[in-house]
């Protein structure tokens, strides 16, 4: 029963899949058809002399189907009505579909025809100026100036003054030394033998 099921299922999805194709070609074919209704129609209209309706039953077509027959036939209608520009422009369109060597030289001539009429409309368009890049901003960065502290204080050994205290204190302890062993020397090396000074020396 489940396997009769999943057969059901894959046959009703395969429908609806083919179904859904079948849906989008038939759009196709039937705007393809009315692409083609509209650029008879079109042609009659130019037939007939009415270009103004010719252009834009051409145009409808065209949006529909962009095919190179309707730039064609739209130059020939534009030039008609006596608009240049558009002509030139629409003729230039189907030489760049890369038509046959025939047809390009018959919108040549044409596009000859429109300049006689209107010199301006062989002006090509001016191409658009390319946006100047931005220029690049470098982030902004912080300059941070070091204010310069105190100069550091040198050690007490590289100082000047110490070292003169104590030069002068050596040599102040070294002459009092040497002065002390001078006289202590002296006293034991008195000669005893010198008269005595004063009022009670003897004679």
């Amino acid at each position: 029963m489940s396997c009769f099921r999943l057969s059901l299922a894959a046959l009703v999805l395969g429908a609806t899949l083919t179904g859904g194709g079948g849906r989008v070609a038939h759009a196709q074919a039937s705007a393809t058809t009315r692409a083609e209704e509209l650029l008879t129609r079109g042609q009659r209209e130019f037939a007939d002399g009415r270009y103004a309706e010719a252009i834009e039953t051409l145009r409808s077509g065209y949006v529909m189907q962009p095919q190179p027959r309707f730039l064609y036939a739209l130059g020939q209608a534009y030039r008609m009505n006596h608009q240049c520009k558009e002509a030139v422009k629409a003729y230039r369109d189907f030489i760049h579909s890369d038509p046959s060597k025939t047809q390009i030289a018959a919108a040549e001539a044409n596009i000859t025809r429109c300049g006689e009429e209107d010199p301006s409309s062989l002006e090509e368009p001016p191409k658009p100026r390319p946006t100047p890049e931005q220029p690049v901003v470098a982030p902004a960065v912080a300059v941070v100036v070091a204010t310069p502290g105190p100069p550091p204080r040198k050690p007490v050994y590289k100082r000047w003054w110490p070292w003169t205290i104590m030069t002068v204190g050596l040599v102040g302890v070294g002459l009092g030394v040497g002065l002390g062993l001078g006289l202590r020397k002296n006293a034991t090396t008195f000669d005893s033998t010198l008269p005595e000074v004063g009022p009670n020396a003897q004679r």
